[in-house]
């Protein structure tokens, strides 16, 4: 029987130990990747842009390491649509490509792709190519036609409204609106039915046809997003005017001012809420280090 000497067996021993403690210290990139992803959305959630993109680019390098299209394509698409918010659109456009070419890699193709399709399209409607816009929601909503997702179709129906409505052709965005309105109303959260309401109203004011306009408005009236009621309340100051309807193109105006003010305060507030969390944050981490100091 061989026998070894004991210098060899504490070098087996100590590398034995030394490899068991890199392995416990092994982070897996995957779940590294995704924790990243998901605290990008709190960022997010509290308007940090510069903490969100900085978090999304730490995810996106490790991308090359998992293994997971999926989670790959909503991380560029993250990052697609967060370049697209600050008008840096040849980034978002670049994202979002990458975000489409992820998508495919998946199999069978999944949500993702119809999402990934769709944040392209948004990109290039901020640029206002609406040609481009309308070939990937369209491709975004025969995605979600295969899947059978009732409220991405009607999504898709009026992301392609606005698209044939910025470029013109009104016969065209009117069909896809009242599509995504009769999901909504057979289907679909009520939520989303006076945005729908509000996508018609659109329509029909460039349209010209002002009576129907100003009934879809209305209608869009009743919500809670107070972004859409002053829109409408916009909307309908204009319509009552050149309908000559003067005592309620003032009321309206006056309402439209009032939720203006309401909304640059509620903006304000946010933004001193957001100011102080980020005081009270640098506070806390600036007392941390100098209690470390002291220790």
């Amino acid at each position: 029987m061989r026998r070894y000497h004991p210098y060899y067996i504490v070098c087996f021993a100590i590398a034995f130990i030394a490899m068991c403690l890199g392995c416990s210290d092994f982070i897996d990139p995957q779940q590294q990747a995704h924790d990243l992803f998901e605290q990008s959305k709190q960022y997010k959630k509290e308007k940090d842009v510069e903490r969100q993109v900085t978090t999304l680019m730490q995810a996106y390098d490790l991308l090359p390491q998992i293994d997971d299209p999926a989670l790959a394509s909503q991380i560029c698409q993250a990052l697609g649509n967060a370049y697209m918010y600050r008008e840096i659109y040849d980034e978002s456009l670049a994202y979002s490509r990458e975000a489409v070419n992820y998508a495919l890699q998946e199999e069978p193709h999944g949500k993702q792709l119809s999402l990934a399709y769709s944040q392209l399209g948004r990109t290039f409607a901020e640029c206002y190519k609406a040609d481009s816009a309308q070939v990937y929601f369209e491709k975004a909503l025969d995605q979600t036609m295969l899947l059978q997702d009732t409220t991405e179709i009607a999504v898709g129906y009026g992301q392609l409204s606005v698209a044939y409505r910025v470029s013109k052709d009104y016969a065209k965005a009117l069909e896809y609106a009242k599509h995504e309105l009769d999901i909504y109303l057979q289907h679909g959260d009520s939520s989303y039915i006076p945005q729908a309401y509000y996508t018609i109203g659109a329509t029909y004011y460039y349209m010209g046809q002002l009576d129907s306009a100003k009934v879809c408005f209305e209608k869009a009236l009743n919500t809670q997003n107070l972004y859409t009621i002053q829109g409408s309340y916009q909307a309908l100051y204009h319509i009552n005017r050149k309908l000559g309807n003067l005592a309620e193109a003032i009321e309206y105006n006056q309402l439209n001012n009032t939720m203006k003010d309401s909304i640059a305060n509620m903006a304000r507030d946010e933004m001193l809420a957001e100011m102080q969390v980020k005081y009270d944050n640098e506070k806390l981490l600036s007392e941390q280090r100098q209690q470390k100091l002291h220790n």
